[in-house]
């Protein structure tokens, strides 16, 4: 049955950091289809996962939104702060800071995803590997617009973006401030062809 055929519920969290020891929150958050998680402001909803767990995980899923609040405090093998997986939400006005992959996609990792972007901030992620902010791979070719990718790590490879066999969309982007070890202290292209338009 096509996703477009169910209306999205919507989940409103009110202020408040949500965590294991603030409220019991368990981690990951494991997004369905027709979902919309909507905080009510990045500075004042927050999801901290405390070093226990991935943040939010979306696997398989269509017509689904997060907005409005801060995915902080993620550790996980691959995409500490979210992993997408053949998943396409719009994700909008979030900060996702303060995570960490024991391998790769400290804040995010896309792999064969397409979301939407728009007025996101991805500071002071970690990666050991790869991809201390954001990490695609596998024909992911999402759309990025009004993004700041500033101070993530990566012990590797790229410690802003990693791109691997994928072609995003990236509009009114600063890529700054961000450290790879070994190549790609911005970004790292394998097999890639980005489109950047008004990029600093």
């Amino acid at each position: 049955v096509a996703g477009s055929e169910y209306a999205a519920v919507t989940i409103h969290l009110a202020e408040g950091t949500y965590s294991p020891s603030t409220n019991g929150e368990t981690f990951p958050i494991e997004m369905i289809s027709h979902i919309n998680l909507i905080g009510q402001g990045e500075e004042v909803t927050v999801l901290d996962a405390e070093q226990t767990a991935r943040v939010i995980f979306i696997k398989n899923s269509v017509n689904s939104t997060i907005s409005n609040l801060t995915i902080t405090g993620g550790l996980e093998t691959y995409g500490g702060g979210m992993l997408l997986f053949k998943s396409n939400p719009i994700l909008n006005n979030l900060t996702i800071s303060k995570n960490t992959a024991v391998s790769s996609g400290g804040g995010i990792l896309l792999q064969e995803s397409n979301p939407t972007l728009t007025n996101i901030t991805i500071s002071g992620n970690r990666a050991n590997a790869h991809g201390g902010g954001i990490y695609l791979l596998q024909e992911s070719n999402p759309t990025f617009s009004n993004m700041i990718i500033s101070e993530n790590i990566a012990d590797s490879l790229g410690g802003g973006i990693v791109l691997q066999k994928s072609n995003p969309n990236l509009s009114n982007v600063i890529i700054s401030g961000n450290t790879a070890n070994i190549y790609g202290g911005g970004i790292f292209f394998i097999q890639s062809n980005p489109n950047l338009s008004n990029m600093t």
